[in-house]
Parts: C-alpha cells; sequence; structure tokens
C-alpha cells in the first residue's frame, strides 16, 4: 500500500469540517495544540495491528514529506481517492485530554516515544463520553475485528462521535 500526503489543509477548512459533526457544531472550542501524547487518555481498549501498520507509514510519510506529525493534510493511498486527514481529536473533560479519534495515531506516537504531536482540542459544552476514560496501560494489541461495544468499557452508543462519517462525507 502506497501513502501519499499533499499539502496541509487550510485552518478555517479543518474548523469548518469540524464543525460539521453534531458534537462540535455548539457551544465549543476547537484549536490546534502540540501535546505530549503519554498525556492524553484512551476510551478505545483496543489497537489493531494492522491499523498500527498503516500508522507507522503514515508517521513514515509525514517525516519524508516534511509535515509536522499529524498535521492536516490530504491523504492519497493507492488508487483511492483522496481524502481530508485531520489531527487526532481530543475533548477535555475534567482537566483530561481524552482521544475520541486517531486512538491508534496516539498509541503509536506513544509507542515511538514523540514528546509532542498536532492534535484538535476541543473545549466547552460537551456532550458525555460514549465510554469510560482509561489508561494506556489498559489499551490492548487486537489482530481481530471485534463490535464497537466490545471495544470500550461501559460503551453508551447514544453518545457516540461518528466524526468519519461527517468528514469523509463532506469531500
Amino acid at each position: 500500500m502506497s501513502t501519499h500526503l499533499e499539502s496541509p489543509i487550510e485552518w478555517n477548512l479543518v474548523l469548518e469540517t469540524v464543525r460539521r459533526v453534531p458534537h462540535y457544531s455548539g457551544q465549543v472550542s476547537i484549536e490546534k495544540q502540540w501535546i505530549d501524547p503519554a498525556l492524553s487518555r484512551p476510551i478505545c481498549l483496543f489497537v489493531r495491528t494492522y491499523r498500527l501498520l498503516e500508522v507507522e507509514q503514515l508517521m513514515a510519510s509525514y517525516a519524508e514529506y516534511q509535515i509536522p506529525l499529524f498535521e492536516s493534510a490530504w491523504l492519497s493511498k493507492d488508487d483511492a481517492p483522496r481524502r481530508m486527514l485531520l489531527p487526532p481529536i481530543l475533548e477535555v473533560h475534567q482537566d483530561q485530554c481524552v482521544v475520541i479519534d486517531g486512538h491508534h495515531r496516539i498509541y503509536e506516537a506513544i509507542q515511538q516515544h514523540q514528546s509532542a504531536v498536532l492534535v484538535l482540542i476541543i473545549k466547552g459544552q460537551l456532550d458525555k463520553l460514549p465510554a469510560d476514560v482509561l489508561s494506556w496501560d489498559e489499551v490492548a494489541i487486537t489482530n481481530q475485528r471485534l463490535p464497537r461495544e466490545l471495544k470500550f468499557r461501559n460503551f453508551r452508543s447514544s453518545n457516540f462521535r461518528l466524526i468519519n462519517e461527517f468528514i469523509d462525507n463532506f469531500h
């Protein structure tokens, strides 16, 4: 599989796209920030091996094209149409940065001892989380595809954020 990163995406387009997600259309602030990924908190119990391989290739592409790690960019894979790749999305809940989207990228950044990655931080009047907040020590590697309700502790489907559905359907 060949991954090609194109030019970074303008902030106005990133912001407009993220605000299409119903959970982020209201009274929230959305900012780009550099964070230490080890200080974030996951909600997903698993990372999948094939996704980690994709993230390793993605991180190599960021380095090759000299784009800051996880900066928003257009992404092309083989013959597939290009798609918008946003930085990981983290929400602030009770002073904790919780990974909502980009779980595999943050996990791999921690494994590679990255001290800073670019993320989108969302604060404000946020809906309740779709699952319990975990520590990275609780996250296991699997090669199985699991149903969503098994990937989270105390999963609440009504609070799940379908972020990719809104991003992928926008462009």
